[in-house]
């Protein structure tokens, strides 16, 4: 069957080519493409292995099957610092983090899905609002994310951070980490967890219902 390459920025200089057709086997999967891709352009293996993927304009898991003309693009870590972090004001997607950290060195893959719980201490909460200095919080959390690699051994992180009003239930925090061995995956993703809740510039306030009246409360303060 015949495919669609897209490549996109440093991604076109490493292959020559901003689209191209190649044949591929029936079946093959998005991972199998980036494979062929890998053998045939060997210069651009590194950015094979830390960038993006989409097939027809979605982001995908490397384990989707293709079909014949399909269009795979190929999306490296943008420009200007900080993408291992997203902050959104809008729900988290978990297949953007699984797609980034995805690798096909790594054996596990840890994420962890940080969610807003409608008790805390005894209080019935009805929401969270979560406020941050967006630039401190990406430069903190890339130095979070610096050491974490130096200590653990563990291929690469990401985390999608959600600012804004939180319903009951919605993600406030999705971190992921693979690794070529589940412990060091899974510790790395604690780790950074907890760094994150000490280190980063970001606030929040629960809206508590009390005696029949709604209360805003910023936590960590008395």
């Amino acid at each position: 069957m015949k495919i669609k390459v897209e490549a996109f920025a440093s991604a076109k200089d490493l292959f020559g080519f901003k689209e191209k057709y190649f044949d591929i086997p029936d079946g093959a999967s998005l991972q199998d493409t980036i494979t062929f891709l890998s053998a045939k352009f060997p210069d651009a293996n590194n950015l094979l292995d830390i960038s993006s993927y989409a097939v027809n304009s979605e982001y995908s898991s490397l384990d989707n099957i293709l079909k014949d003309g399909d269009t795979i693009s190929i999306l490296p870590p943008v420009s200007g610092g900080q993408e291992n972090v997203r902050i959104y004001e809008k729900d988290l997607e978990v297949n953007e983090v699984i797609n980034f950290v995805s690798s096909p060195s790594a054996g596990a893959i840890s994420i962890f899905i940080g969610t807003v719980r409608n008790e805390n201490q005894g209080h019935k909460v009805s929401s969270i609002y979560y406020e941050a200095k967006k630039d401190m919080v990406a430069t903190e959390v890339d130095k979070i994310l610096f050491e974490a690699k130096k200590k653990f051994s563990i291929n690469k992180t990401f985390i999608s951070i959600r600012i804004g009003e939180l319903k009951i239930g919605e993600a406030s925090v999705i971190i992921g980490v693979s690794a070529g061995h589940r412990k060091d995956a899974y510790d790395a993703n604690e780790w950074i967890l907890e760094e994150l809740k000490k280190r980063a510039p970001i606030w929040k306030y629960e809206t508590r219902t009390d005696e029949g009246k709604e209360i805003r409360v910023w936590l960590g303060q008395s």
